[in-house]
């Protein structure tokens, strides 16, 4: 698991900070940790890759084109920005729920889904 306090993540946590100034720059209204920067930021990647690789499917569309918006015009960043942090947020919550139930059967599914989409 990643700890952003280890060395390993220096160069990552000035890029945080500088993402937050942005953020506040732009008059962002809501104060995510940086945990909840990165998840958004590994979201964006992910789009970016399914993108670029041939494997964004019709359920991702949305996704695409909401970053596409993004890049034009500050409000739909923020709205990108804010669709990205809901989605993550509810996403870790129930990962968190799995997890403290300690559902070995409902993990092993969800490693399998994933595997297959590969």
């Amino acid at each position: 698991m990643m700890d952003l306090k280890e060395k390993e993540f220096t160069y990552g946590n000035l890029v945080i900070l500088q993402i937050r100034s942005m953020m506040d720059d732009m008059v962002y209204s809501q104060e995510l940790t940086d945990a909840e920067i990165v998840n958004i930021s590994l979201d964006i990647m992910r789009i970016l890759m399914e993108y670029s690789s041939g494997l964004a499917h019709a359920r991702n569309e949305r996704d695409l084109n909401l970053l596409s918006k993004a890049m034009e015009n500050e409000d739909e960043l923020i709205f990108f920005i804010h669709s990205l942090y809901i989605d993550s947020s509810t996403k870790n919550s129930l990962l968190n729920e799995v997890f403290e139930e300690n559902e070995i059967e409902n993990i092993n599914k969800l490693i399998k889904h994933y595997k297959e989409d590969e």
